[in-house]
C-alpha cells in the first residue's frame, strides 16, 4: 500500500493556527507523515511567519494519535543557539 507524507517548509508564513489546523487535517485526512523544515527565513525575502520548529513537533506529538513526524531539514550549523539550549532541561 502507497503512504503519502507532507513536507512543509515553516519559513513560508507558518504560524500557530496554520500549523494546528494542518496537522489536524493531515491526520484526519489519512496522511502518513507530517515533517518540517528548520528554515526561519529566505535570505532574499520575503519576509513571513516562520514557526520553529522543535516547538511545532512537540505539539503534534501531543495533539495527534498515529501520524509520524520529524524533522526533514534542521541545519544546525545555522541554528539560534537560544532555541537549542531553550529546549534542554534544567537543573
Amino acid at each position: 500500500m502507497l503512504e503519502v507524507a507532507i513536507m512543509v517548509e515553516g519559513q513560508y508564513g507558518m504560524n500557530w493556527p496554520r500549523w494546528m489546523r494542518l496537522g489536524r487535517a493531515a491526520e484526519g485526512l489519512g496522511y502518513a507523515g507530517l515533517y518540517r523544515s528548520d528554515h526561519f527565513t529566505e535570505p532574499t525575502g520575503p519576509y513571513m511567519d516562520a514557526l520553529e520548529l522543535w516547538s511545532s513537533l512537540t505539539w503534534l506529538a501531543d495533539n495527534t494519535e498515529r501520524i509520524e513526524f520529524g524533522p526533514l531539514v534542521s541545519p544546525v550549523s545555522c541554528g539560534l543557539e537560544a532555541i537549542a539550549g531553550s529546549m534542554l532541561p534544567q537543573p
